[in-house]
């Protein structure tokens, strides 16, 4: 029902600018109407143009957040998500490879320092005593 309104509503207005246009034709006088409406028509050709180039920059912003910014963004979620299953990868290789985390106060820290009290005393190797 509202498209048949609207429908009959812009022919009616259609009809009476044609005939409001065949008039001024006819007597070669400009009509008031029309004078108004090509004023209007001036301001609606600007605003289309502005419409115009507002969408296109919209189109064009997105476009380069679409085709630029989403795989920039992916690969450094990728490189990001890949040093995490490589750590992860690392930890349990290690725990499976039975690596062990050494002590300070540990048997090899006691190795290491008995190698290192034989360098300070000039002998230059490693004597056991049993």
């Amino acid at each position: 029902m509202a498209t048949i309104a609207i429908f009959a509503s812009s022919l009616f207005l259609a009809s009476i600018l044609v005939l409001i246009k065949a008039i001024e034709i006819r007597l070669n006088k400009k009509s008031f109407v029309l004078r108004l409406l090509a004023k209007l028509d001036e301001r609606a050709t600007s605003t289309a143009l502005r419409i115009k180039f507002l969408s296109l920059l919209l189109i064009q912003s997105a476009r380069y957040m679409v085709l630029v910014k989403t795989p920039e963004l992916f690969k450094e979620w990728v490189g990001e998500t890949k040093n995490k299953v490589l750590v992860a990868y690392r930890e349990r290789e290690s725990i499976i490879m039975g690596k062990r985390n050494i002590t300070n106060k540990g048997s090899v820290s006691f190795f290491l320092k008995k190698i290192d009290e034989n360098r300070e005393s000039g002998r230059g190797k490693i004597e056991e005593s049993l």
